[in-house]
């Protein structure tokens, strides 16, 4: 069973903004010192590491009440969109 909570588009949109502005960090800190700030959650971590090994990410995700959603992003971190899934 699955008691996650989802995310809504809107919050799928607030990941990729997020997401850019955490990932600047990381490369300023990995440019830098290669000290990666104690602050991050380990989601982030895992997050993240995505980028340096794939070409593309995606999200799905589905809040109980909400449509399902697809969230995906390419490796230079441009969302490329938020769309709703239909296929479900």
């Amino acid at each position: 069973e699955n008691s996650g909570r989802g995310m809504t588009r809107q919050q799928l949109v607030d990941l990729g903004d997020i997401g850019w502005k955490d990932m600047q960090r990381f490369k300023d800190a990995m440019a830098t010192d290669g000290d990666i700030p104690m602050s991050w959650r380990k989601w982030e971590v895992g997050f993240f590491s995505g980028y340096f090994v794939a070409d593309r990410m995606l999200v799905v995700s589905k809040q109980v009440g909400d449509a399902q959603y697809i969230w995906e992003s390419d490796s230079k971190f441009d969302v490329l969109s938020v769309q709703r899934d239909f296929d479900i």
